[in-house]
């Protein structure tokens, strides 16, 4: 049993082993690299995404719509198609009865679904009923039909990153264009102010002056003139709305704003004189 590394390397330094004999074979480690295997598994992935997006899964029961595009999910899960239904059976032999199919129309189960349908082999139309039904509706296939949507996406795609490439570049020649007038630290540009125009107004804490005339202004429908805020107001220390006596300062306003009694009875025997 050979000895631990550290014990070997003590006992040979005091001279009691020999120092070749506790050396072991040095194991050579190799790289790897992944690199090919990750590219590798990931066109594999890609490659079979594409196959599954280039073409339907026959036995999906979703592929007669035309939004549906079959994923991975559709090819794991639809694996066996579906036989018909005893009940349908009955109720297509019945109308196959009343409504024949006409020459040049064949009839096709779809397992997707588990059911018929008639295909017209020269136009290739489908219609889900028989021709001759009065409700039939025949049209082209839910797979053409997909494929021009896919078509016209791929169309819409092209040019919209066409649009915004050209978006891009054109904001881009702007800026290179209309470059800023950033002026440097210390650098002083004359005639930057007569440039920029008028200086913006000052603001103030109150309320912007306007010469226009409030329409609910007694001015503005009547002959009376143009006063301020206070132009109604009488001047003999009372108030005309509140009675609040506005001559009354100190503890007495704070703690009763309106006026006493006698103040009021002396108030009224003054307009009664």
């Amino acid at each position: 049993m050979p000895l631990p590394p550290a014990l070997a390397a003590r006992l040979a330094k005091r001279g009691l082993i020999d120092k070749s004999a506790h050396k072991q074979p040095e194991e050579e480690v190799f790289a790897e690299d992944y690199d090919d295997e990750v590219t590798e598994k990931t066109s594999r992935s890609r490659e079979t995404r594409d196959i599954f997006h280039a073409k339907e899964n026959p036995l999906c029961p979703n592929k007669s719509n035309i939004y549906h595009d079959c994923s991975m999910f559709c090819w794991k899960r639809w694996t066996e198609p579906r036989g018909p239904f005893p009940l349908d059976e009955e109720r297509r032999k019945r109308m196959l009865l009343r409504y024949p199919v006409p020459s040049g129309w064949k009839e096709v189960f779809d397992g997707g679904t588990g059911r018929f349908y008639y295909w017209f082999m020269e136009t290739d139309e489908v219609s889900w009923l028989p021709p001759s039904h009065p409700r039939a509706k025949v049209g082209p296939p839910a797979a053409v039909l997909s494929g021009e949507r896919r078509d016209r996406r791929a169309e819409e795609e092209d040019s919209e990153s066409e649009e915004e490439t050209e978006e891009t570049r054109r904001h881009i020649q702007d800026d290179e264009v209309n470059i800023p007038d950033i002026p440097l630290p210390g650098v002083k540009i004359k005639g930057r102010r007569e440039n920029m125009g008028p200086p913006p107004p000052k603001r103030g804490r109150g309320r912007p002056e306007s010469d226009e005339l409030d329409p609910m202004d007694p001015a503005a429908y009547s002959d009376i003139p143009r006063g301020k805020w206070s132009a109604g107001l009488r001047g003999d220390g009372e108030n005309p709305k509140t009675g609040v006596d506005s001559t009354v300062s100190g503890p007495l306003y704070q703690m009763r704003p309106y006026p006493s009694p006698g103040a009021i009875l002396k108030a009224q025997g003054k307009k009664k004189k």
